[in-house]
């Protein structure tokens, strides 16, 4: 497929906030290492290889331990919405691990970036990557980071996104073309991916944590996506992953997802309680303990 990509910080970032590698790495997988379309100094459009990003068996993070390592310098402040980001997706499952080892070859590195464009890869990758966390943020943007970590791809992206929202590709801001096949520049994040691109097991989630909120990317006062007749559609505030996000995840690792807390499933070789959410104060905690 054609993607379009701008350098930050040295890496290539594609989709928005997802980090390919360098531009060296984006170059290398494309068909022809000759740019079909040229933006600006930096913003490139590739024919690619399909598949070459999305996460396969080899992409998971085994038994669901992901390493990670700090930056050096890094403040206290982006490792603690890391940490707290984290610990969103393991109250939900409890399969997952975030482990600190700075000795792991695949362990993600978690670093700084100026500006608002914070971004991850997809999935595990060889040599670890990073997660690029900036200077405006709040917890549910880096939880966000850490569905790409995870594999998650963009929910607007998917093959049966028409049927639930709508995307007003006037608003979105330059550079941008949605009159070519797929879009190309800004409009290139709202592309739909084909159905055979990636697992996208599972319903539609409109409120996922891994949406594109209703402004992004939008060139004034008036949304990007807007929701069909009937849907209800969070315009903002998408701060922790949803049930839906859990299920994905579980459903990628299949073979070591064994309970999602908050799904109302008790599962008591797990969780000592499952009230049907996440939230603590009601006698049963956000990681589905008394």
């Amino acid at each position: 497929r054609t993607v379009s990509y701008f350098m930050l910080d040295g890496w290539a970032i594609i989709d928005g906030d997802i980090i390919f590698g360098t531009e060296a790495d984006i170059q290398a997988a494309s068909v022809s290492n000759t740019p079909v379309i040229t933006r600006g100094e930096d913003v490139e459009d590739l024919t690619k290889r399909s598949m070459s990003i999305y996460p396969q068996s080899s992409a998971k993070w085994p038994g669901g331990n992901v390493y990670y390592k700090w930056a050096a310098g890094l403040d206290t402040a982006r490792k603690n919405d890391f940490l707290a980001a984290a610990k969103l997706w393991t109250d939900r499952l409890p399969f997952l691990h975030f482990i600190e080892d700075n000795a792991h070859p695949d362990a993600r590195t978690i670093a700084a970036v100026a500006g608002s464009t914070s971004s991850s890869p997809v999935g595990r990758v060889a040599g670890g990557g990073t997660i690029l966390i900036g200077a405006s943020r709040t917890v549910g943007i880096v939880a966000h980071e850490i569905g790409h970590t995870l594999g998650l791809k963009h929910e607007q992206k998917r093959p049966d996104r028409n049927w639930y929202i709508d995307i007003n590709c006037d608003q979105i801001e330059e550079p941008k073309d949605c009159t070519v096949t797929p879009w190309t520049g800004n409009a290139n994040q709202f592309w739909m991916e084909l159905p055979t691109a990636y697992n996208w097991a599972g319903p539609y989630d409109v409120n996922s944590i891994m949406h594109y909120q209703a402004y992004t990317y939008a060139k004034g006062n008036i949304p990007v996506i807007t929701g069909k007749p009937g849907i209800t559609f969070k315009t903002s505030g998408r701060d922790e992953p949803t049930l839906q996000d859990a299920r994905h995840v579980c459903e990628l690792y299949w073979e070591d997802c064994h309970s999602i807390c908050g799904d109302g499933i008790l599962s008591p070789q797990f969780e000592s309680c499952d009230d049907s959410n996440n939230i603590n104060g009601d006698g049963c905690s956000s990681d589905c303990k008394v």
